[in-house]
């Protein structure tokens, strides 16, 4: 039998998966090495840049050059790195514990993600094991989700509270990233779709 030619689409999607999903298992392994040396303390002191998903409010004015005219303007919120100079041994060992876990559950879901395109590229569309796959990875991104949440309000109380800056003054509205939520959502009802997909195929071929 003829075997079916495979949509550009689906070609085009399957080899940006695979290049970026190598890029990102080499960036995750560096990012494995680095939460090791911080969770044993090799380095005493280091230069660490942490995300603080915290609003800022700058107080500082400047100008914007907008066809050839001079605005005065102002940043009113913004977020966010902290950069740790010389940070302590403890401090980093703290924040390795949250590049384990985020590394590990990204990898995961970059993993579930591309076995699902591959089973796709395969011909594989409508399939119980795809539909586990795309169940793993609502999941998943609900873990990240939850999980931005709790270094948000982590963040907040441990690490911002006890900044001190002349310039800048600190919010108390935490960054929860509600689309993460979202696509969460719609990879959790994609799958159902699935499973629809999959009945009505067994019916056709219970028909024929």
């Amino acid at each position: 039998m003829e075997e079916l030619k495979k949509p550009r689409s689906i070609k085009v999607i399957y080899w940006i998966t695979q290049i970026t999903f190598w890029i990102f298992a080499a960036m995750s392994v560096l990012l494995f090495a680095l939460a090791t040396v911080l969770l044993f303390e090799v380095i005493d002191e280091t230069q660490l840049h942490i995300g603080v998903p915290i609003g800022i409010n700058i107080l500082e004015q400047g100008d914007a050059v907008i066809n050839n005219q001079v605005l005065n303007v102002e940043f009113k919120e913004m977020y966010g790195k902290l950069h740790f100079i010389d940070c302590p041994a403890f401090i980093g060992k703290t924040y390795s514990y949250f590049i384990f876990i985020i590394t590990s559950v990204s990898l995961y879901i970059f993993i579930t993600f591309k076995n699902f395109i591959s089973n796709v590229y395969q011909g594989q569309y409508f399939e119980r094991k795809n539909i586990l796959l795309l169940k793993r990875i609502a999941y998943a991104l609900l873990g990240v989700w939850l999980f931005t949440v709790f270094y948000g309000y982590f963040q907040y109380f441990y690490l911002v509270q006890n900044l001190e800056f002349t310039s800048i003054t600190i919010t108390d509205e935490v960054e929860t990233y509600p689309v993460i939520l979202l696509v969460a959502l719609f990879t959790w009802v994609l799958s159902h779709i699935f499973v629809k997909g999959v009945d009505l195929k067994n019916e056709n071929e219970l028909t024929i």
